[in-house]
């Protein structure tokens, strides 16, 4: 026996709560498929406040925003954060905080893409002018492409 409790009366209880949580359950679900995504809208509203949408973690940071409200786009409800707020996420100081260690990345990659995109430009304007392309900028080319691949693999 398991705390001193007697395991038949405990067994009938244990039967009779989850058939009582099953018809609760039948009937929440019966009510929501009852109402419109304007109604949903208005219920997600009233309970916002009691609401927190988990993203994902990021650099062990569990990343999460509060819900400020919901509203219809076309024939879907959609759900709006606190974080949906911010001109960009790194405002954020969590997120910020979580963002911090691949900053450095990011900024390679940007360099990296920018690179490439020039590259690649004189490679067209040498194509277009009719001009022999150089294979020294054509391996080049394919080298950034390579790092910033395997740099975008590696922060994935």
């Amino acid at each position: 026996m398991a705390r001193g409790c007697n395991i038949n009366s405990n067994k009938e209880g244990g039967v009779s709560r989850r058939k009582e949580k099953m018809m609760e359950h039948q009937e929440l679900l019966d009510v929501a498929n009852k109402m419109s995504n304007d109604d949903i809208c208005d219920l997600i509203n009233m309970v916002a406040p009691r609401l927190d949408v988990f993203f994902g973690s990021l650099n062990k940071h569990c990343l999460s925003s509060g819900v400020t409200f919901a509203a219809t786009n076309g024939t879907i409800i959609q759900v709006n954060c606190e974080t949906a707020d911010l001109e960009d996420l790194a405002d954020d100081e969590f997120m910020a905080k979580a963002v911090k260690p691949f900053q450095k990345e990011i900024n390679r990659a940007q360099v990296l893409a920018s690179s490439a995109h020039l590259l690649a430009e004189k490679i067209n304007k040498a194509r277009f002018e009719g001009k022999k392309i150089s294979d020294k900028q054509t391996v080049k080319l394919c080298e950034v492409l390579s790092v910033l691949t395997e740099l975008l693999k590696e922060t994935a």
